[in-house]
């Protein structure tokens, strides 16, 4: 029911229709006083202001811990983790993906080289920051090897990490020293036997392409040799041209760059094929070992717990950037195959990749440390 206001000598009276009015129930004390009126609903103000303040501030807590959307994303510089040495095929590759994908973003898309224990500490840096789209991993399928290595390598590749594009596929290639018999496989094998013990080659780490390849050479040709780490490809190929090591597993990329190379022998390529880049190079099939076959692909990953609307705008920009012009350059100058199949065929072939690594591993008793 409505209520009328009067003004009387000062006095406040609320008249009712059953004519009771204020003055006689604030004798009564059955109606505040207007002073504790004006009390209550400061109070209520107050606190009304105060709620709203809080809520304020929570939702720009949220809009600074993550993006909403994709429209807010980026507003600040990309960096990519590539954990190999600068100079590397790998390193070249993300180069110019960064350039590519920081001219359609209109960011800096800067590379951070984080190489040593089997691409590992990259892996770990990139996993380790925070999810938000503004670090992401340039991996081989070495990537998937070295978690099986460690008991506790700080990183899962299957829950941690969610691919954007793969780039390039490339096998790999055994390069020898000049300075031992090692112009065929044959040679080599026949060095090998002839000097038991006395022979090794080089690796990136436990279980990484080159360890299981090297695993899977002893197995078949009866070869022993021993392994020795190193931190980057460039670095086991100098160690070959040294003769520091009897053996590495180069990508073809890296392979290419010394086929005029007069202290290296490219002794056979782990492909169905003989490669294009490298067309004098025969495959271990040729050699009599039909099964040495292994190829490494090379793809940017993200954190798995990165906004979904943020993954689905990199995979759309990177899709563009691995079919661009200079990047196809780029391949190329580092022998390396443009990969075709699409993203969903690429994560198939990254499980069969780690499932073929578990396997391997146990077949040849590498238990993780």
């Amino acid at each position: 029911m409505s209520i009328r206001k009067k003004y009387c000598a000062g006095w406040q009276v609320c008249l009712r229709p059953n004519g009771l009015n204020s003055a006689l129930l604030q004798k009564a004390k059955l109606w505040p006083a207007p002073r504790e009126l004006a009390t209550r609903n400061s109070r209520r103000v107050i606190m009304k202001r105060a709620q709203t303040s809080i809520a304020a501030l929570f939702a720009s807590a949220l809009c600074l811990s993550y993006p909403a959307t994709a429209q807010d994303y980026p507003n600040r510089p990309i960096t990519i983790i590539v954990p190999f040495t600068p100079g590397a095929s790998t390193d070249a590759i993300a180069r110019v993906a960064a350039q590519e994908l920081s001219a359609k973003i209109g960011q800096t898309v800067v590379v951070e080289n984080k190489p040593g224990a089997g691409t590992v500490l990259g892996a770990v840096a990139a996993k380790n920051a925070k999810p938000d789209g503004y670090t992401l991993f340039m991996a081989t399928n070495s990537f998937y090897a070295s978690a099986l290595t460690l008991k506790n390598p700080g990183y899962d590749p299957v829950n941690d990490f969610v691919p954007l594009v793969a780039l390039g596929v490339a096998p790999y290639v055994l390069i020898a020293p000049a300075s031992v018999p090692s112009k065929s496989l044959k040679e080599l094998v026949g060095y090998a036997k002839a000097n038991p013990g006395r022979i090794n080659y080089g690796s990136l780490g436990r279980g990484t392409s080159q360890k299981i390849l090297a695993e899977d050479v002893k197995e078949a040709t009866g070869m022993d040799w021993q392994e020795i780490p190193y931190k980057g490809g460039t670095e086991g190929v100098a160690a070959a041209m040294a003769g520091d090591i009897h053996g590495y597993f180069a990508t073809v990329s890296l392979a290419a760059q010394h086929v005029d190379q007069p202290k290296l022998n490219l002794v056979a390529i782990a492909a169905r094929k003989r490669s294009a880049y490298l067309p004098a190079v025969p495959t271990f099939a040729e050699a009599g070992y039909p099964n040495i076959v292994d190829e490494t692909w090379y793809a940017l990953f993200v954190s798995s717990k990165t906004p979904q609307s943020i993954v689905d705008r990199l995979r759309a920009e990177l899709a563009i950037v691995a079919k661009s012009p200079e990047l196809t350059v780029q391949l190329k100058k580092n022998s390396i195959e443009p990969y075709e199949g699409t993203l969903q065929e690429f994560e198939r072939d990254a499980s069969k990749t780690h499932e073929k690594f578990a396997a391997s591993l146990k077949k040849f008793g590498i238990e993780p440390e």
